[in-house]
């Protein structure tokens, strides 16, 4: 079982250096996209106000080109006041989600919505009631360097376009779960913003996320302890997604 468990380690290890690294000519990258969040949501509450849609509006009318064809939300609560049920802030969080990627449909009636997905939090300022929003072109499209296979993604952010990723296992109860993940090769311009990394399966649905981890050098090492859920098997991985941000 070990010797299964370590060729199936080394397969996915194998397959993310081949397509979530880079080369010297470009990165290699299922999509390219454009990344943002809102805030401005009233407490307990998923109802755009007049200033997010001014906000959202801009940042659209600024970055959604041609080239960009679908739009993904992810939807986030802030610290829960009022002890309130996981389901019901799980379904605040996608509630918010859904309005900002119907509003952004709105706006541009050629961008189909990718997904949208919620993610409670614990965020104890207003800020931390939020939307990210992601503006997809397909590699397709002339979006980035990119693989016929499709099973590896590098998300573009505000600051870079090429980087190297490796990750690392770790053995429990005799299986092998999600250890660590390195970003490297970070451009020196990324200093001061921060990075968000999504682990995802073959489908493209989320199995892990890590937000907010700061970027000091070009070289950033996330271990699993800060992806909720943080019990995730290595052979369940089949794409990596970021999000290079503003804090």
């Amino acid at each position: 079982m070990k010797s299964s468990l370590n060729k199936t380690l080394l397969a996915l290890l194998a397959t993310l250096a081949l397509l979530i690294g880079t080369s010297s000519s470009a990165a290699i990258a299922a999509d390219v996209i454009k990344t943002s969040s809102f805030t401005g949501f009233a407490f307990e509450k998923s109802t755009l106000t007049p200033a997010m849609k001014a906000a959202i509006k801009t940042w659209v009318d600024k970055n959604a080109t041609s080239s960009f064809t679908f739009v993904s939300c992810t939807g986030y609560t802030g610290f829960n006041v009022k002890k309130r049920e996981q389901d019901f802030l799980q379904k605040l969080a996608e509630a918010r989600a859904l309005a900002v990627c119907n509003y952004v449909k709105t706006l541009k009636n050629v961008l189909t919505v990718r997904s949208t997905q919620g993610i409670p939090g614990n965020g104890e300022t207003a800020s931390a009631r939020k939307v990210t929003v992601r503006l997809i072109a397909p590699d397709d499209q002339g979006g980035g360097g990119g693989n016929e296979g499709g099973t590896g993604e590098v998300v573009i952010g505000v600051c870079d376009n090429a980087l190297t990723v490796t990750m690392r296992s770790r053995i429990a109860s005799s299986e092998f779960y999600f250890a660590s993940i390195t970003i490297k090769n970070i451009a020196t311009t990324c200093k001061s913003k921060v990075i968000d990394i999504y682990l995802l399966d073959a489908d493209g649905n989320q199995l892990g996320v890590s937000t907010g981890n700061p970027i000091t050098t070009t070289q950033v090492l996330v271990t699993y302890t800060s992806f909720s859920p943080n019990a995730i098997k290595s052979n369940e991985i089949k794409k990596v997604a970021f999000e290079l941000r503003a804090p």
